[in-house]
């Protein structure tokens, strides 16, 4: 499949902030591509290489960096490149401006010569754009940052002024496109004719739109309601609404209601599949080396071969064990030596909810029935049990269970309805 295509329609989605409109291109799009490509299409339309929780690397080119592979590429001083961006605010319509006129001047010249046959220059395909911005993504330590200019300007060279536009502007992770994952979605349903309500019941298990719109390409629609949650694969988190009327809260959440602590930690989603953990974090980013103390809690405390459970992970005071706010966590990144860490800013965990036990997916079933599944499969201690929390019928009880939570250093709470469709939903 031509590059070429791809970049004139992030051409029309520039153009457009109709989300309708920009649904509609990507449909249009998503039907001319083939299976083998559309994964990778999905995501140069996201400005990204892959799901940023599979932790693998970006393409690490800086401004002066894609300055100099725009000389390079076009021939220009790299002093005229800077200064046509110092004009014009994007390295992407310099260097469509620079090769637009080095177009029209080649055009000019060949008037003039008659009978010339020069062999079309091959279009770049999105096979190739893509495989070389993953090779200048892998390109890493000494010596790497020519390695990966040479490349960039390679494909440069070679590119259309307007494929390179946006080439540039991938690279410098600035499409400057207004499209997120939800236009992608529409686009992919309405290509496919499938439900956009399956699509993204599919994403919110596995988070990788790509790979989603790959299945759907390859093997239908139907095949994407076999995706469950998978150990490993984090699942995008569901998210609580601001409130602070206590009738308000109830009368959304119904009565009776769940209320729970509302904790000043990270909050984590850790799976486990034998002996092998993962931790991530509320972004999806995978943070189980800095907390190697939490893994070995969950060795030793969860007692399901396979689970998925969401829960707060809460600094500590090494003397008194009074909860320490949410920002001495952030040691634990800073900190070279984690282990060292581990005795400076220990930390509890308090789990909140079950999603997948042993092959048993809980997202579409009630609050109530994940909560008898944590009982189930946790062996509960001070530093590694369940959040606490209480049954709350009306306001004086939800009143007195916030001061509480307050006493106890807790930000508030968190209160979440009980009835038959308290199924787990992301956003």
């Amino acid at each position: 499949m031509d590059f070429l295509l791809i970049a004139q329609t992030l051409d029309i989605l520039e153009k457009t902030s109709s989300k309708i409109q920009q649904a509609a291109a990507l449909a249009m799009l998503f039907k001319k591509t083939p299976a083998s490509d559309i994964d990778k299409v999905v995501y140069i339309i996201l400005g990204t290489l892959w799901p940023d929780w599979k932790g693998l690397p970006e393409i690490g080119i800086a401004e002066k960096g894609i300055q100099k592979a725009i000389a390079m590429a076009t021939g220009v001083q790299e002093s005229e490149v800077e200064k046509l961006y110092k004009s014009l605010g994007d390295y992407g319509l310099a260097i469509e401006k620079i090769k637009t006129s080095k177009q029209s001047r080649a055009v000019g010249l060949t008037s003039f010569i008659k009978n010339t046959k020069a062999a079309p220059l091959k279009s770049l395909t999105v096979d190739e754009v893509y495989n070389t911005f993953v090779k200048i993504a892998s390109l890493q330590g000494e010596g790497s940052r020519d390695m990966k200019l040479r490349l960039l300007s390679a494909i440069l060279a070679k590119a259309e002024a307007k494929e390179a536009k946006y080439i540039v502007r991938f690279v410098e992770g600035r499409l400057r496109l207004g499209v997120g994952e939800a236009t992608v979605m529409d686009g992919l349903a309405s290509a496919f004719g499938v439900s956009r309500d399956l699509i993204e019941r599919a994403y919110n298990i596995y988070p990788d739109l790509g790979a989603i719109a790959r299945i759907i390409a390859e093997k239908g629609a139907s095949e994407i309601k076999n995706i469950k949650p998978t150990p490993g694969i984090p699942l995008r988190p569901m998210l609580a609404e601001r409130a602070s009327d206590p009738n308000e809260i109830l009368t959304k959440a119904g009565s009776p209601a769940l209320a729970e602590f509302k904790y000043d930690g990270e909050r984590a989603q850790i799976h486990k599949k034998e002996d092998r953990v993962w931790i991530f974090s509320r972004r999806l980013e995978e943070i189980t080396h800095q907390y190697p103390d939490v893994v070995d809690m969950v060795l030793k405390y969860v007692k399901a071969s396979e689970a998925i459970i969401e829960s707060e992970i809460i600094a500590i005071d090494p003397e008194t064990g009074d909860f320490k706010p949410f920002q001495e966590l952030m040691h634990r990144k800073r900190k070279k030596d984690i282990h060292e860490a581990l005795k400076e800013y220990p930390v509890i965990v308090r789990i909140f909810d079950c999603l997948y036990v042993n092959g048993y997916d809980l997202t579409t079933k009630p609050l109530s029935e994940r909560k008898e599944m944590l009982k189930k499969i946790i062996n509960e201690s001070d530093e590694f049990k369940l959040a606490d929390g209480t049954i709350v019928t009306n306001v004086k009880e939800l009143e007195t269970f916030f001061l509480k939570a307050v006493e106890n250093g807790c930000e508030g709470l968190v209160v979440k309805s009980l009835g038959p469709d308290s199924i787990y939903q992301a956003g």
